[in-house]
């Protein structure tokens, strides 16, 4: 995304930041059905390996607490899958110190699990 936004004046950039605030959030739906369940309880109650439950920082119904806990509500399955897999990895830098420190508790299939009810939250 740097690369992307690097040549942008501030000028713009707030001007990118007006349009998106004021787009309206997408409703999400899960691509794997039968995951949600599970997902729902890693993310009320936390994984089997430890990692604390994701509504501690992103909220029940995935609104977060801005600006450190992003809002996860209406983002796509396939997107929260890659981006867990990344700070599980160690391949996502940048914020999210604590995701890096809290992802790799949780397994691959807790992650498609917790991909799929974060995919399927309405707010």
């Amino acid at each position: 995304m740097q690369a992307m936004v690097e040549d942008l004046s501030d000028e713009d950039m707030r001007a990118l930041g007006d349009y998106y605030s004021a787009q309206k959030p997408t409703q999400g739906e899960s691509q794997h059905r039968e995951l949600v369940d599970a997902g729902k309880a890693i993310y009320t109650h936390g994984g089997a390996g430890g990692a604390p439950a994701c509504l501690s920082c992103h909220r029940e119904a995935g609104g977060g607490i801005p600006p450190d806990f992003p809002r996860i509500t209406g983002q796509h399955e396939s997107c929260v899958n890659e981006q867990l897999h990344a700070w599980k990895s160690g391949a996502r830098g940048g914020k999210g110190k604590l995701m890096s420190l809290i992802v790799p508790l949780l397994s691959n299939d807790e992650i498609a699990q917790v991909s799929a009810y974060v995919a399927s939250l309405k707010q």
